[in-house]
This record gives C-alpha cells, structure tokens and sequence, in this order.
C-alpha cells in the first residue's frame, strides 16, 4: 500500500510539471512612444520564475508583425527597441496602444525543456501632436431668418495623441476683433474615429440690417499640462430674407390646339406677380424636369415671358391630351417656386400613310452580315411613323426574307434581325423587303427593300487526325530526342487552310515542336522520380492564317520509363497506433505505410522489424501489417516504442521509422477495498457525536487508467440493521452521521454497514465490504476513521512497539498459566461427574436447555491454555485468543433466565473475561479502546421471556433426533461447580455476536439491539465432525483440538463474525 502511496505522489508531481510547462506565462511591460534605438523595454529573465539554470531567450519572429521593432538578448534576457516607436502609426484609432510578442525559452543542455512567454508591451502616449483642422477658413453664410438655438454643424479637429490624457479635450470661442460680442455659442462631441463634431448655436436673433456679417477663431484643446492648440477662423454672413413666393394669375389652365399646328406657335402666356424686391422678386418660368418626357418633347416655355410654345410637330399626337407643369421661381436666396397646370388637347384633323425610316447599320447602300452570325443578329433598324391618332395611326410591319425576321423594339420600331443560320457558301447575299400598313379606311402603307451581303469568314479551325497521342520516352534521354510527329488539316481554302504549329506555354519547359513538319522534340532530360515522372501532357496546337485565326488542339500523353533509383520513404517518421489491452495474440494493430517513387516491380516495398533492439511483443508483415504476438496488459505496459524497416525489391535501398503503439485501458480491474477489511472493520461512535460528522472513511482503489471512467470510483452503501443514521459521500466515500445519537437506548448498540464500491465503467464486479459501527458512551472524537491515507506509516511504527510490549506480556501471562494448571487438575473427577450428571436427565424437562459438546478425553488436556496470533497489519486478533477459566468458587454467580428452575442458567457476574473481543483495525483511532466489543458488561438483569425460550425449545426439539451419542460430544467444563452437582439445570452455552445479535427482547446487554424481528439467536450444537453442526457456526481455528480443546472454550464463526462461548 506504502508503495502505492510513494507511485500515486510521483504520478502528481509529474502531472504538475507537465501542466505548468503546457501554459505560456505574460508578462507585461511599459514604454513611452518615441524612445531611442536600443532602449531597454524591460527584463523576461528577472520577470520570468524558473529554476532551471542556463537559460536562454530567443525572439518568435514567424508570423509577428511586431519583430522588426523589438530584439531579445539571448543570455540576459532584456527586451530592447530595434526602431524608433511612434504611437501614432501602430495604433492610430486606439485608446490603448499594446503589443504582443512571443519570446521562447530553452536551456543550454538541451534537457528538452521549452517554453513560450507571451510578451505585453504597452506603448505610452505623449503630447507630440496637436488637434488640427482640415482647413484653416470656413466661409459660413446664415439667413437672418435663422432661429435662436439654431445649430450649424461644423467639422472638428483631430489629434493623432488617442490616449485620454493627450487627445482633444476642449474647444473655445474668440472674437478677432477684441472684446466684440458674438451672438453664438459652440458645443461639440467626440466620434468614435477620434475626430470630433462642433455644434454652432446661435444663441441671439440675427439682424442683417444692424450687422452683416461676424469673425471668430475655434480653438480646439488637447489635455497635455500645456495644451497644444489648433485654430479655425469662422468668416459669417447673415443673408436678406425672401419670404414671397410667386403668385399665378390662375391655379391652373387648361387650352386646345390642332394637330397641324406649326412649330414655334404660341399658344399660351403666362403671367405671375411677387411682391418681393430686387432679385427676390424676378421671376424665371420653365416646366418643371419632373413629367412625362412628351411634355418636355413637344413643348418649350420663355423663361422671361412665360410665352408657351410649340417645340415639335403634334400630328402623330393626334387626340391626345398633354398636362404640363409650369413652374414660376423667383431669384431669392434661397429661392421660392410656386407651380400650375396647363391642360393641352391635341385635336385629329387628316390620316396620312406611314413613314419608314430604314436604317442599315452601314456605310453603304446594303447591309453586311458575317455567315458567323448567331440567330437575333440584327441587321437593320426600322423606324415608323404616322401622325395620325386612332385607327389611322395603328400601323403593323411585316418583312419578307426566308432567313431574316421582324423584331419588335419599341413603340414604333423594328429589328431585322437573322432568324436561321447563314452559310455564304452556299448565298452570298440575300434581297429583304419591309411592309408597313395603319387601319385606316382605306388602310395606307409604305414598302421598302434592302440588300444583305454575307460575309465569309474562316469557319474551319485546323483539326489533328488524333485528338490524343499516347507515347513513351526513356528517362535520361537527350534534349533533342525526337518523341512523336503529330499532323493537323483545315477544310478551309488559301490563307484559311495554311497551318503552324506551336506548343503550349505549359508544354514548351517538356518539348518543343517544328512548326512546319510537326514533329516533337524533347526539351529537357526527364527523371522518373521527378514531379513529371509519371508522365507529362503535351498541349500542341495547329493555327491557321484565317482572320482571326483559328486553332486546333490536340495532347500527347508522354509517359516515362522508370529506373530502379529510389528507396522507399515511410508516410511517417513516427507513427502512432492505439491498440485496447486484453485482445488476442495475432491481433492487428495497424498498418504502415511507405513510398517508392519507383514504378512497377521497382516500387515493391517489404516491411519488418529493425534488427537488433529490444524485443517488443508485436510482428510487422511485409506487408506493413503489426499484429501482436501475445495478449498485452496495460497495467504491465502502457506503450511500446520500437523501429521498422521499409525495403525495395532490390533490398539495397531502404528507410527507418518509430512505431508507438498506446495500450488503451479497458475496464478489466474489479475496485478494490483497501479500508474496511476484515480483522480492521469496527469503529466506535460516542452517542453524543454531532450529525453530518464523518465518522469513518472508505479506502479503495482501482488499477485500471487513472481519471477515467474506469477507475473513477463510486461509493453506495446498506444497512444490515435498516438504519437511517449513517450515509455515505458516493465520490469520497466518507461514511456521515445523517442524524443525533444523543438517546441512551442506541448506547452499545452494533450497525453493520455494506460498503459497495464501483468503477464508472461496464462490465466490472463491485467491491463490497463489512463496516461496524459501535455506539458508544465515551465522549471521545473520532480520528483512524477520518485519516487521512498518508498517515498509516505511523500506525504501523505504534502498532510494532506494541506488538513487542504484548509479546512479551504473553509470555509472562504462559508461565502463570502453567503453574495455574497444577491446581486444577484436582478438578478433573468432578468435571467429568458433572458432565454425565447433565446428560443423563431427563430431556422432556428441560425445554430450552441444549446438550454442549463434551469430550471424554478432555481430562487429559489443560484446563487453561492461551492462543493469540498476529494478523499481517501488525494488530493482535483478540478474538482468536481462546477464554481462559478461572478457578472454581472464585465468582459468584447470578441466574439470569426466570423460573422453572431448570431453565435457569449460571454465568458470572461482571465482565466477560476476554471474550467476544474483535480487534478492529480502527482500535488505535476511533475512541482508543481496540476492538469494540471487548468491554460488553453483562447485566445482573439479562434473560430470556417466555417465546423466546419456546422458540430455542422448537429448535432444539428439532435437532435432537441427530443428536450424537456421549461419546461423541466434547466435554465443556462448567463454571458453575457448586458441591459438584446440578440438580434440573444445564450449563447453557451463551455467544455474544456482533450480528446477527439475539433477536428476543429479552436480551438487553450493552443494548444490542435486533436488526429484523425474525432473527434469533441460535444456539449450536457441537459434534466431532463439524460438517454436522445444526446451527452452521464454524470455528475459528483451522484444527479440530482447536476447535474443541483450546482452555475448555470454543472460538465459533458464524459466516465469518467471531463468536465466544461461556
């Protein structure tokens, strides 16, 4: 157990290491901006608590965008400035400037130790900046009309110092002319950018005709102890007011015009009156930007006049009616419009045919198309018009063509778009007609045709005769070497069929081919091993001379031919592989993995193990398989390092790797009880202990793998008594009071408790054991049961001093009893008349009396004799000393069960000498007196009522048809002896028991109260053979004289609780 102790410390000691070396420490550092090259930031050694010796620190520069600004010193460990660190640049939009680095840490020896410190640097602001203004002059004009508490909004400064001391902080407003009175008053706010927000208020009402205008500096304030400043001059003017808007002569006017009226006509002037002055009351018209855009089409307006003209002519708007919008504004500032309708209906007054506006899209009299031309080319725009209203100036367009179609595009537009595919092979041009008709009466219409010139174009690319080549070249070949010859034909004719090939950019590094002939030539000396050695993808293509030139493409699949040059190289330096505990020999682990660039044969990899280490318990296949050669314990091992060998076929190129294989636990460890154990299982408990006391803690352990659910143990417990005053901690097992003991009826009495113990996982068996708990009267406090593990080595040291002490106690005590044997072999006779006086009565008599065991040949023996042994914890087994008798006539003697007289039994008065003691492993702790049952008094009261002796009766009855002849029982002496006869009455033998006790309620020693009514106390009978025993007790001693023959008692077991017989 010690040793387990020892190994459980080791294990938390290095956990702990294992965990502080995981978890990087900061540190945190301080500097202002601007200091100089080499400035010394700030110590990692002095900051950094190690024990190691030798250290040395190295700056972590991958991924750090910091590491050009900072070095560490190797050795010393100061962290110093590389640069100059303007604050400004790193952290432009931040309160709080900091920077992280990382810095690591090793030892000379190279002992495997390493660390990671995180480095803060935090970079202090100072007042080297002021606030500054985008501009140094704002021009602000303000209308006398403004409000009192009006609010001009004005663009702050900014101050690149962000930090709360030194960024802006103030701003104040200064006359330029001193002492002149300003009718504002400012108020601003910060953004979250850093620049800031000036609200203007005007504090007065604003009077042009007493003051036109007012100069004023913003000066804005930063919170350094002499604030830096920046200025802003404010330029005001204070604007005339136009309060009056034009006014219309009506709200709206409404007028009809033919369709034939000319261009430029006036049909309408408008007229408007402001009773504003100056610029504030000159009027401009104009119509308004927001209407249909017909009105603005057809109609324009003087601005001076408000004369409302004809701009275009309205024969095709014929019928309908235009709602304009006039607007009259005045030239105040800011100016004041006011707006009116103007109703113009457009009467029909003649039909004319429709108009065809052909446009060809060319410079030429035909239109030209390319045969390439997909379907919805368009080749012509047709426009229509017709001026005329209703039905006259319905008009619907078709075309005439097999190839070319009519497209709607607007209103009164057209597409002639291509509606089949074009071959000028076979037309080279085509003739298209456009009709055109409205749904007048008479309907009117207009035709016109157009010719269409198909265009040729290089429509064939060049096409190889194979769309792939698949060939081969030998690795190690000359640049140069000729590959393939690849050829391509156009259907085209003259400068369309004429073709060039060339290779493709991603090609040309591989091979080169003639432009003319087509053959391919190698590029470069390929390597099998190489990127490209499994083969290359030529890309070649073959243009022809057309415009634009078109292209053919083709691929030649290269593959190059290998040579044995390469060994095999594993996936992996170190592989892992986790394998449960328990599983059969020949079980597979894993497979390893390798590759050989080679090909074929070449790349052939055989695996195995590396001659010459340690043997592992695992075989390695050539095929990479692991499989183990025996079944593996994680308790025994819980990982496996070993090296394997990858060969080629040659068995001259090979490579090494490390195979770590993890033993994974499995629930195979039953929890184990280490405390309560038998021999070591009492503990006393003073009535007077308060509740939710621990009054006893349960030791137990599980080998299987640490903090996990296997060995994480769980704690339950039952009660043989079904008592309620005990619990148990399930997680530490700390047995509780749940409630007061303060009540003299539990005082003496025994609880048995089972402890059940489980691991968290499947499949394993609970650990029980028996716990007794012993109420006592001592107020004394409880200690072995609630210590702590650590401190059984000091139990052991006091349990081996009194070993000692006892030994040579006993071996005094042996020479006392051998003088004490002389005396009483004078009693022999009348032990032995005694004995055959008892058994001759009558049986029918004596109703609740048992034979006891006798033995004829007892009278050789010694009447007195001590036994004791020592149990592997180094604690006396009280209970395995045998109760010694004292000498007749020294006690007195009571009888305890009520009358007839023959049921009456003798015992002695007083304590029972060194009997029913079980010394208990809590003895040197829970209330220091041993074991608990060795101070049981017997009270002068104790017997037995009526049903309890008709239930021994019954039992008796029942056992006595088997009962063995006299020569067959052992003799028990009696200590009764009085004129060497006992007349109608036998020597009873009683057991105290620690359970179960005697049921009756009679029976009121030491308060041992039952567990359940339906147990009894039994009282045995004794044979020769102990098979034959009716009550199931078995003795405690593994030989038959010492069963029967230790000092005249018997030491009995009944299902392993130690019984002693008066």
């Amino acid at each position: 157990m010690d040793d387990c102790k020892v190994k459980g410390f080791l294990l938390t000691v290095t956990i702990l290491i294992s965990v502080s070396s995981v978890f990087s420490e900061t540190f945190t550092f301080r500097m202002k901006e601007e200091e100089k090259i080499g400035y010394v930031v700030g110590n990692i050694l002095e900051q950094y608590k190690s024990d190691r010796d030798e250290l040395r620190f190295t700056l972590m520069k991958q991924g750090n965008e910091y590491e050009s600004l900072f070095e560490v010193e190797e050795i010393s460990g100061n962290l110093t400035t590389k640069q100059i660190i303007d604050r400004e640049v790193l952290c432009e939009f931040t309160t709080t400037c900091e920077i992280s680095l990382d810095v690591a840490a090793q030892t000379v020896l190279n002992d495997g130790f390493f660390d990671v410190v995180n480095i803060i640097v935090i970079v202090e602001d100072i007042n080297d900046n002021a606030p500054t203004f985008n501009k140094s002059s704002l021009n602000l004009p303000l209308s006398e009309s403004v409000l009192t508490g009006s609010s001009i909004t004005i663009e702050g400064a900014r101050d690149k110092d962000t930090s709360e001391q030194f960024s802006l902080k103030s701003y104040d407003l200064q006359p330029k002319m001193t002492g002149e009175a300003l009718p504002f008053n400012l108020t601003f706010s910060k953004k979250l950018d850093g620049s800031s927000k000036i609200n203007l208020i005007v504090k007065e009402k604003l009077d042009r005709e007493v003051k036109d205008s007012y100069q004023f500096y913003i000066i804005a304030k930063d919170g350094g102890p002499t604030p830096k400043i920046g200025t802003l001059l404010v330029n005001v003017s204070v604007l005339d007011i136009n309060d009056n808007s034009p006014v219309f002569e009506k709200s709206s006017y409404d007028i009809t015009v033919n369709e034939d009226v000319n261009v430029n006509d006036v049909i309408l002037t408008l007229k408007v009156t402001d009773d504003d002055l100056g610029d504030n009351g000159k009027v401009r018209f104009k119509l308004s930007s927001f209407q249909p855009k017909n009105n603005l089409k057809y109609f324009s307006i003087d601005e001076r006049l408000g004369h409302l003209k004809i701009k275009e002519k309205l024969d095709s708007d014929a019928g309908n009616t235009f709602r304009l919008i006039v607007e009259a504004t005045d030239q105040g500032n800011p100016p004041l419009t006011t707006q009116t309708f103007v109703d113009v209906s457009v009467l029909d007054t003649s039909n004319s045919a429709p108009e065809i506006h052909l446009n060809l899209l060319s410079n030429a009299n035909y239109s030209r198309v390319s045969e390439y031309a997909n379907i919805g080319a368009v080749v012509a725009h047709v426009a229509i018009v017709d001026r005329d209203s209703g039905r006259n100036g319905n008009v619907n367009c078709s075309v005439i063509s097999d190839v070319f179609g009519l497209q709607r595009y607007d209103v009164h537009e057209y597409k002639v778009i291509v509606s089949r595919s074009l071959d000028r092979e076979r037309s080279a041009s085509h003739n298209v007609s456009i009709r055109c008709e409205d749904k007048g009466v008479p309907p009117l219409g207009n035709t016109k045709s157009f010719l269409v010139h198909i265009n040729d174009e290089n429509d064939n690319p060049p096409r190889f005769r194979q769309q792939r080549y698949f060939t081969n070249i030998d690795e190690n070949n000359e640049i140069g070497d000729e590959i393939i010859t690849v050829k391509a034909f156009d259907l085209d004719f003259g400068n369309n069929s004429d073709i060039t090939y060339f290779m493709a950019t991603t090609s040309s590094k591989y091979a080169y081919v003639d432009s003319k002939t087509g053959m391919v030539m190698a590029n470069k000396v390929f390597d099998k091993e190489s990127k490209e050695g499994q083969g290359v993808s030529l890309t070649i293509y073959a243009k022809d001379n057309g415009v634009p030139a078109l292209t053919g493409t083709t691929s030649v699949i290269v593959t190059i031919n290998d040579q044995n040059d390469e060994k095999p190289v594993f996936d992996q330096t170190l592989f892992r592989f986790w394998l449960d505990e328990n599983l059969p020999a020949d079980t597979s682990v894993d497979r390893l993995s390798a590759k050989d660039n080679d090909k074929s044969s070449n790349a052939i990899t055989k695996f195995s193990l590396k001659p010459g280490q340690p043997e592992v318990p695992f075989v390695v296949l050539e095929d990479g398989v692991i499989k183990t050669d025996r079944e593996l314990d994680r308790e025994v091992k819980d990982e496996y390092t070993f090296e394997v060998v990858a060969t080629d076929a040659s068995k001259r190129l090979f490579s090494t790797a490390k195979v770590t294989v993890f033993i994974v636990d499995k629930n195979d460890n039953d929890p184990v009880i280490q405390y309560p154990k038998p021999g070591n299982n009492t503990v006393n408990v003073s009535f007077l202990t308060s509740p939710r006391t621990i009054v006893y803690n349960v030791i137990a352990y599980d080998l299987d793998e640490p903090y996990t659910d296997n060995s994480n143990l769980r704690y339950s417990m039952t009660t043989e008594n079904k008592t309620n005053f005990f619990s148990i901690d399930p997680l530490s097992g700390d047995v509780i009071l749940s409630a007061p003991l303060e009540n003299t009826n539990y005082v003496g009495k025994m609880y048995l408790l089972k402890i059940t113990v489980r691991d968290s996982g499947d499949g394993t068996k609970p650990a029980t054991a028996m716990l007794r708990i012993f109420i006592t009267t001592d107020n004394e406090t409880l200690s072995s049961s609630t210590e702590e593990p650590n401190k059984n080595f000091v139990i052991v040291v006091v349990v081996a001093a009194l070993t000692i002490l006892i030994s040579a106690g006993i071996i005094v005590t042996i020479c006392i009893i051998r003088r004490l044997d002389s005396r009483r072999r004078d009693d022999k006779q009348r032990q032995k008349v005694l004995n055959d006086n008892m058994y001759t009565k009558n049986n029918e008599e004596v109703d609740n009396i048992f034979p006891l065991p006798m033995d004829t040949s007892f009278t050789e023996k010694k009447k007195k004799e001590v036994s004791f042994s020592l149990e592997e914890n180094g604690m006396m087994n009280h209970s395995q000393m045998n109760c010694a008798l004292d000498e007749p006539g020294q006690d007195s003697f009571e009888i305890l069960l009520e009358p007839p007289p023959q049921y009456q039994l003798c015992v002695p008065k007083g304590k029972l000498d060194d009997c029913h003691s079980d010394m208990s492993g809590e003895s040197n702790g829970d209330s220091g007196k041993g074991g608990s049952d060795d101070d049981l008094q017997i009270p002068s009261g104790l017997g037995f009522i009526r049903d309890d002796i008709q239930r021994s009766r019954d039992r008796w009855e029942s056992s006595r048809s088997e009962s063995p002849s006299m020569q067959q029982m052992t003799t028990f002496p009696s200590r009764c002896l009085q004129n060497d006869t006992i007349p109608h009455q036998k020597i009873i033998p009683f057991s105290f028991k620690k359970t179960p006790s005697y049921m009756g309620s009679g029976l009121v020693a030491n308060n041992l109260t039952p567990s359940t009514p339906s147990s009894s106390y039994s009282m045995p009978m004794y044979y020769d053979d102990e098979s034959r025993s009716s009550s199931g007790f078995q003795s405690a001693d593994s030989s038959y004289s010492n069963r029967h023959r230790n000092g005249g008692k018997l030491n009995l077991m009944r299902n392993n609780i130690q019984d002693c017989v008066v």
